[in-house]
């Protein structure tokens, strides 16, 4: 959940600051959402990592 939060932060807010405050384009958009997908998909990345995907209280590592 926290994932997609960030990642409508970053494309929302920062894409609105790049185009709105910075004059960017529809180039500049696409690279800040894709960035806000990398981060999405590294927090959701960790997340597995650090818990696992099985039951509660049983780590993956």
């Amino acid at each position: 959940m926290i994932g997609g939060t960030v990642r409508l932060l970053v494309a929302a807010g920062l894409g609105w600051i790049v185009v709105a405050g910075l004059g960017g384009g529809l180039r500049e958009l696409f690279i800040v959402v894709a960035a806000g997908s990398l981060i999405s998909g590294g927090i959701v990345a960790s997340a597995l990592w650090l818990r696992g995907w099985g039951p509660a209280g049983q780590t993956s590592k």
